[in-house]
């Protein structure tokens, strides 16, 4: 499985403009480089929330993972794949998942109101052939305190 693509918006210091890393797919290392405090862990821990490395399994988003704290905005980290993941359903219908995406938010009106919520899915090809975003979701709510 190889990145073409990481895009990352309003997670640490990362505000809500896009940052967006284009991945070339014939090269298999790549540095991040920068003075300190210029966001390089963060891009990292953005790529292991995406993908769901072990560190983040059991992670909970915190004030401080938005943007100057301000929760009232989402954070989008995703993850574009150059070759999908063949995944087959119940029905052993195909499935390419060619992209990860994860979002945190605030539910803002309803009777969810208040509550923080994570979602965590991919996106890609159908059993029937067709594009699909999300092809699997994984909800978590907690409760702000």
């Amino acid at each position: 499985m190889k990145i073409s693509n990481i895009t990352v918006k309003n997670f640490r210091s990362i505000n809500d403009t896009p940052v967006s890393i284009e991945l070339e797919k014939d090269k298999n290392i790549y540095a991040l480089i920068g003075p300190n405090n210029a966001g390089k862990t963060n891009i990292l821990d953005a790529i292991g929330l995406v993908l769901g490395a072990s560190k983040f399994y059991k992670y909970s988003i915190e004030e401080t993972d938005f943007f100057n704290k301000n929760i009232d905005v989402e954070i989008n980290v995703s993850a574009k794949l150059t070759d999908p993941l063949i995944y087959r359903d119940v029905y052993q219908r195909k499935c390419e998942i060619n992209k990860f995406t994860f979002e945190a938010r605030k539910y803002k009106q309803g009777g969810q109101k208040g509550l923080f919520h994570t979602m965590h899915y991919c996106g890609g090809i159908n059993g029937n052939g067709s594009f699909e975003d999300p092809l699997f979701k994984i909800w978590i709510q907690i409760e702000l305190s």
